[in-house]
């Protein structure tokens, strides 16, 4: 069915580019354009990693892929799961966020996010004028 088909770009590198892969394959759904899966190859052509996008849902608006697995082909059993319970599109975003100092002591401790970037969601709501 027309639903499940996916579109395929194969990206290579123009000839002594200096990169890392040797090509990347992206399919994307054809009945919204979503990211489905990509791949990526190493200059001999082998798979070294595989990225699938699942579970599509309304976020701020906008339909996105809410899990995505990233799998490793050279090490078996290697996976990460990201999932998005929540994000936020145009919220203002204070410099301070990318303050180098800031950025290390968030990355040692995390960072909860899921107020935004700004503060909490009735001030990014009131900068947008959406309040």
């Amino acid at each position: 069915p027309r639903g499940n088909r996916l579109i395929a770009i194969e990206c290579n590198p123009k000839p002594g580019a200096a990169v890392v892969w040797g090509k990347i394959i992206y399919w994307a759904r054809e009945r919204d354009r979503l990211p489905a899966k990509e791949a990526y190859y190493d200059e001999r052509g082998v798979l070294v990693r595989t990225i699938r996008f699942s579970r599509y849902a309304l976020r701020d608006r906008r339909r996105v892929s809410t899990e995505v697995v990233i799998d490793r082909s050279d090490v078996k059993g290697q996976r990460t799961t990201v999932r998005y319970g929540r994000i936020l599109y145009d919220r203002a975003i204070s410099p301070e966020t990318f303050d180098r100092d800031r950025i290390k002591a968030n990355s040692r401790r995390g960072k909860d996010v899921s107020e935004g970037w700004s503060g909490t969601l009735a001030e990014t709501d009131a900068w947008r004028g959406t309040r």
